[in-house]
Order: C-alpha cells, then sequence, then structure tokens
C-alpha cells in the first residue's frame, strides 16, 4: 500500500507500518527489507473469499503465508505437514530439491 500511494502522489498516513517500495525500484543500491511476508487474506476454510478474481467461493483450505528472506523461503500451513522451508541458495526456484517439511 505505501508505494501505490507514493506512486499516486499521496501521504502515507502515520499508523501504516509498511514502507514504500519505490527508492529501492529506482535505486539499486537503496537496501530492501530483511524479510518479505506475502498472503492472501486471512480466513478460514469454509469462509467466503474473493481474493483471487472478485468471483465469491468458499475457502477449501487454510491459506498459505510465505516468508521470504535473502536466503530462505518459508511457505506456512496451518494444516500439520503442509509447512515447507526452502534453501534458496540451492533452489531459487523452490522445485523441492531443499524442501525441509515440518511435522
Amino acid at each position: 500500500m505505501p508505494t501505490v500511494l507514493q506512486v499516486l502522489g499521496c501521504d502515507i498516513p502515520d499508523f501504516v507500518e509498511g514502507q514504500s517500495l519505490l527508492p529501492k525500484i529506482s535505486d539499486s543500491t537503496v537496501s530492501g527489507r530483511e524479510f518479505t511476508i506475502s498472503s492472501i487474506p486471512f480466513a478460514n476454510p469454509g469462509d467466503p473469499v474473493r481474493s483471487v478474481d472478485n468471483f465469491l467461493r468458499m475457502l477449501k483450505a487454510p491459506t498459505v503465508t510465505t516468508i521470504t528472506s535473502e536466503n530462505y523461503s518459508l511457505l506456512y500451513s496451518p494444516e500439520a505437514g503442509q509447512s515447507k522451508l526452502y534453501d534458496l541458495s540451492l533452489d531459487s526456484n523452490q522445485a523441492f530439491r531443499s524442501e525441509i517439511n515440518f511435522p
């Protein structure tokens, strides 16, 4: 959101904790974040969601949250045995060559 607001020339509200990515996009010497978290809006299986294409659907499985740093990417699922950790230095495409499953 802060990036979109900055592109539109709007002020970023004080209560927003995020930072605009625009400085990093325009200047490669600007350091980025230590990690990035991405997820669709939190919902429980059975909840109605419109997160992909604005068509209302019932969520069939728990949502997966991705936490990515320079060297690792964690796909976190609240379902037992579904979380996966990837070593991006060995497996930049997350093609299961470096996958570590969690119980």
